[in-house]
């Protein structure tokens, strides 16, 4: 009896450490699978999607405000040249965030240094199936948008395509731009350029927003295409289901 007892606790011993040494894989392949989909999802955000162009560029040579949405973007590079002036580069501090590809970005950007002017600006994202973006009141679906507070308001020089919001400081572009031939979101072909002039404002050298040179610009990203982050995902999960099935099988 005695011998049947030690060999029944000697099995036992055996098959607990059998499972300890697949449960020790398995909490090291889940490690790695924990780390495969936090790399899917935790994309660098390096896609351009809008453009803010900010200078004494104005007509008279007064604050203005340029504004370019994707897929209707200048080329990033350092500096951008815009109706030949030069644009130069500058971080905002807080920085805007990265787009969120479902909810878009809502960004406050800090007082104007010289003039009375602050603004909010608002892009929508590119997941698909799209969620309405409407963070301003407009009442329909939106591309872009922004809004200012201040002494003077804003001029719009910019082109065909956006809508002032009655009564506000507020401007936007709809989501539906067929009326001027670019489509609707978000198979957009052109969004039209935004350009706010500020007559009696001028920016002063030296803020976050325009370090001398005057003439600068902010982009604002968004994440790589989800597709690319989701095919990461599938090949993690296929190689980690791989794995499991060769250590158990």
């Amino acid at each position: 009896m005695s011998i049947l007892s030690d060999v029944f606790v000697a099995g036992l011993e055996q098959v607990r450490k059998s499972w300890m040494k697949h449960l020790s894989r398995l909490l090291m392949l889940a490690f790695a699978l924990s780390v495969t989909i936090g790399s899917a999802f935790a994309v660098p955000c390096t896609v351009l999607s809008d453009l803010i162009l900010i200078g004494n560029n104005g007509p008279s040579g007064e604050f203005e405000i340029d504004i370019f949405s994707d897929p209707s973007l200048l080329p990033l590079t350092n500096p951008i040249i815009f109706k030949g002036v030069e644009y130069f580069r500058t971080s905002v501090q807080p920085p805007v965030p990265c787009e969120d590809p479902h909810t878009g970005v809502l960004h406050t950007f800090p007082p104007l240094s010289g003039t009375t002017i602050t603004f909010t600006f608002a892009s929508d994202g590119d997941a698909v199936p799209r969620r309405p973006f409407d963070p301003f009141g407009f009442g329909a679906d939106t591309s872009d948008g922004i809004h200012f507070t201040g002494a003077t308001t804003a001029v719009f020089l910019g082109e065909p395509g956006w809508e002032q919001i009655p009564g506000t400081d507020t401007w936007v572009i709809p989501a539906d731009l067929s009326h001027i031939g670019c489509g609707i979101e978000p198979n957009t072909i052109c969004e039209p350029i935004g350009v706010f002039d500020f007559p009696g404002e001028f920016l002063l050298c030296g803020h976050p927003l325009a370090p001398c040179p005057f003439s600068n610009y902010v982009p604002v990203f968004q994440p790589v295409p989800e597709p690319s982050s989701l095919l990461l995902l599938a090949s993690g999960l296929v190689g980690f289901t791989s794995v499991v099935r060769r250590r158990l099988f």
